[in-house]
């Protein structure tokens, strides 16, 4: 692990099946430094909303019908977002 070694230009990625989802990493390397570096969560999947073609979210599609005992505390908004597993 010698950073001497290391390229001055690159570009890289890394996805990974994580629990909640797909995680991915990118990063480009330019003059031995990071130019950018993205990450795209299982969040970015799960909390997504309406896509162009009117797909609903996960979560949105999730609380469509869910009935609200108390406007107040509504519980079960928490419990339903909760069961798709947030960060």
């Amino acid at each position: 692990w010698d950073p001497a070694t290391w390229p001055q230009e690159a570009k890289g990625w890394g996805p990974h099946e994580a629990p909640r989802g797909a995680l991915s990493h990118w990063v480009r390397i330019k003059d031995g430094k990071i130019a950018n570096y993205q990450c795209v969560v299982p969040s970015t999947w799960n909390c997504s909303p309406r896509d162009a073609s009117g797909k609903l979210g996960p979560y949105e599609a999730a609380l469509l019908g869910t009935p609200v005992a108390d406007p107040e505390q509504p519980l079960e908004i928490l419990r339903t977002i909760h069961s798709v597993d947030p960060c």
